[in-house]
């Protein structure tokens, strides 16, 4: 469970920043289209951008909060073996 909560981890931080770049080519892309500066079009790809790294890192975060529960429970249970021998 330890593996893949930290694979899952850092899949849901490299989704998050995909995202980001998409979001980033797409405001591009919309000025590019336009050939001048249009902020609403701007605006609402670094919006995309920025939603979708937010739930990257926390993806990532609450994954890492689970990582230190297991290992804790895995050294509680390794004190509880070694104290009954």
């Amino acid at each position: 469970m330890l593996k893949l909560t930290m694979d899952s981890s850092l899949l849901g931080l490299v989704l998050g920043f995909l995202g980001s770049v998409i979001g980033i080519i797409m405001a591009f892309g919309s000025i590019e289209d336009k050939g001048a500066l249009d902020f609403v079009f701007l605006a609402s790809g670094l919006k995309v951008s920025l939603i979708t790294t937010t739930f990257g890192l926390f993806t990532f975060i609450i994954s890492r909060i689970g990582i230190l529960v297991l290992r804790a429970l895995q050294k509680s249970n390794k004190a509880c073996i070694i104290n009954v021998f």
